[in-house]
């Protein structure tokens, strides 16, 4: 009992306090996308769709393994110190991988925007976001995040006035990680660690191979994620690429919940995998449910607001952000979904099934992106993105079958067909109010419940645990 009600605090703790800092970058990106204008913005989107690349890569997955590792070792200094070591000897090689390529933009100012936004690659290094993670100290890890956020709010409003400040962006984003990585590094030392710094090549070249798999699984998923606004900007203009971005920073604002659960699942999940395998198909089967719940009611409420929310936050000049932000929406649907999958694979240590599925739905998603947008425009992204969830769902899917016994078409596959057959004709009637429509959403939601599998039982003990 009183570790189900610790998950419920970090649970709590990890979505009210991501709800406050996603809602602070996204006033910062709403603020952007009226001053810089369409073109502008995609600019800047384009910066940091680069810049999630170059993350990715010098990260090598050494988040997700620092976890694991924290989790079953005693020695914290040692580890925190190695890993601190490694990512920034990556990232003074992806520096300079970027210097590199930026000689091939043509943009100047493009390029520009990319080798300041590279910067940031430096103090995240030393951010210890991971250890606070494997410790399941969530709100230490939303305070960090928020004191960084704030900090670029302020300098965003303070320096960019107009649509010619754009180089400044990037500078306030550098300084936002900062500030993050300094706030986590002060809180580590003041508890009586120590910060072991050792650049030992035996050192990194281990934890570079050990990481591997989960870094190049990380790689593909941020290719494949990133690449529509790059796609846009050079296929068609940086505008079509500022309408795309526009719908997915506000998709991306619902990602809240994929990541409060993460980062709340994977840590808990690992620990059943290693303490109490007996406990694992359980576990694993009674979150599925519960997050296929969350992803009918969210999803589908979501795209009944997409439009008001599109037009409130952009304004009437990002009016083709709109279908952009239905059809990205699946993303998020399927995201939350394979999220369970994902973590469990990781935590029986079968990283490399991850990563073939990862890659194999890349495949699909770049063999189809062309064919997609020259259908539906900048909304052929996102039905990319989603078919692109869709492949790595089935292919984990059929490979965690091996593991845990998983009733995907009663729980996933069904639910959510009858969820789309009901809810989006109904959503797309303009005759209709909103409020019928949610109270229909609503109600429906009872008998999907009970095919899913959720029983009374079951609902009452998870409020008698949390509450």
């Amino acid at each position: 009992m009183p570790k189900i009600k610790r998950t419920a605090k970090n649970v709590a703790a990890l979505f009210l306090g991501d709800i406050f800092n996603r809602l602070i970058g996204f006033i910062a990106v709403a603020y952007l996308a009226r001053i810089l204008g369409a073109s502008n913005f995609g600019l800047i989107s384009i910066g940091l769709a680069f810049l999630s690349y170059f993350l990715t890569i010098s990260s090598n997955g050494l988040p997700t393994l620092g976890v694991r590792k924290i989790i079953k070792c005693k020695d914290d200094n040692e580890i925190v110190g190695n890993f601190i070591s490694t990512r920034f000897v990556f990232s003074i090689f992806v520096v300079i991988l970027i210097f590199l390529i930026s000689f091939f933009i043509k943009s100047s100012q493009l390029r520009s925007i990319i080798l300041v936004y590279s910067l940031y690659l430096f103090p995240t290094a030393f951010l210890l976001v991971w250890y606070f993670q494997a410790k399941e100290q969530m709100g230490l890890i939303v305070s960090g995040r928020a004191v960084g956020l704030i900090f670029y709010l302020i300098l965003i409003l303070t320096f960019v006035k107009t649509n010619k400040d754009i180089i400044y962006v990037p500078y306030c984003w550098f300084v936002c990680g900062l500030v993050t990585s300094l706030f986590f590094i002060l809180i580590y030392v003041f508890r009586g660690n120590r910060i072991k710094i050792r650049f030992s090549f035996y050192r990194i070249k281990s934890l570079f191979l050990e990481a591997f798999p989960l870094g190049v699984a990380n790689l593909i998923g941020q290719i494949t994620l990133y690449l529509p606004p790059i796609f846009l900007g050079f296929v068609m203009s940086p505008k079509e690429a500022g309408f795309y971005s526009a719908a997915a920073k506000i998709v991306f604002l619902f990602l809240i919940l994929d990541r409060v659960f993460s980062f709340s699942f994977f840590p808990a999940i690992s620990k059943c995998a290693t303490k109490t395998p007996e406990r694992l198909n359980n576990v694993f089967n009674q979150t599925l449910k519960w997050i296929v719940i969350i992803v009918i009611l969210f999803g589908f409420s979501g795209i009944l607001f997409g439009k008001y929310l599109v037009l409130f936050v952009f304004g009437e000049e990002y009016l083709y952000s709109i279908p952009v932000f239905h059809t990205v929406m699946s993303y998020f649907m399927i995201t939350l979904i394979s999220s369970v999958f994902t973590f469990t694979l990781i935590a029986l240590k079968q990283e490399k099934v991850y990563t073939f599925s990862l890659f194999i739905g890349s495949i699909v998603f770049f063999a189809s992106a062309w064919f997609l947008l020259r259908i539906f425009g900048p909304a052929g992204m996102g039905v990319g993105l989603g078919l692109y969830q869709a492949v790595v769902l089935l292919i984990m899917n059929n490979k965690l079958k091996n593991f845990l016994e998983i009733k995907f078409w009663k729980v996933v596959g069904l639910p959510l067909i009858i969820s789309i057959v009901i809810f989006l004709p109904l959503i797309f009637i303009i005759d209709l109010s909103i409020i019928f429509k949610i109270l229909v959403i609503l109600i429906c939601m009872i008998p999907i419940s009970q095919l899913i599998g959720i029983k009374r039982e079951e609902l009452k003990f998870l409020i008698n645990k949390i509450v």
